[in-house]
């Protein structure tokens, strides 16, 4: 597998994995190859709703009730 097929099975798995988290932003940003084992490790970045600042407009509807908070629940 070159390095191109590598990268696009690695960001369509995340995909899969993160399908219900509305993931955007998905880019590359390491690529190292392991020639001894003819492996890749592939290194992506992606954000998810609760990255990206809120407006005013989607506050006031989660206050409404209109929407749910898009906020990670810290566990």
């Amino acid at each position: 597998m070159d390095v191109k097929e590598a990268i696009a099975t690695a960001k369509n798995y995340l995909n899969e994995v993160y399908a219900d988290e509305q993931v955007t932003n998905l880019g590359l940003e390491e690529v190292e190859h392991i020639l001894a084992a003819g492996n890749w490790i592939i290194t992506l970045g992606f954000s998810r709703p609760w990255n990206t600042p809120r407006t005013r407009a989607q506050e006031v509807l989660e206050n409404l009730g209109a929407v749910s908070s898009l906020t990670r629940l810290q566990q």
